[in-house]
């Protein structure tokens, strides 16, 4: 029955385990702590999704990820003005590396 849909349930429910208490710990933490970790988890689950959509794409997955944690850092210390052109700059850039 492991071969079966669900056959990757723990590993999954074992990950999520961790995430919430890392998670958990990151909000009481707060400040650097706290915005470290949500840029780190926005470049990783870019990193995800351009592996997903182009296997082959090692590179631009990476480049794109870093992209991500950086323009999350950066819109929590630009002016409000800037966030959403700074956002929307990162994200034309991976379109444009992904549609290539």
């Amino acid at each position: 029955m492991r071969d079966g849909r669900w056959s990757d349930l723990t590993t999954r429910v074992l990950s999520a385990a961790v995430l919430v208490v890392i998670g958990s710990i990151e909000v009481w933490l707060g400040g650097w702590w706290f915005e470290t970790f949500i840029a780190a988890a926005c470049g990783l689950m870019t990193w995800e999704l351009v592996r997903m959509i182009d296997p082959q794409a090692r590179g631009v997955a990476v480049q794109l990820g870093i992209l991500t944690s950086v323009t999350v850092v950066l819109s929590y210390h630009l002016p409000p003005i800037y966030t959403l052109p700074v956002i929307l700059a990162a994200a034309l850039v991976g379109v444009g590396q992904i549609s290539r």
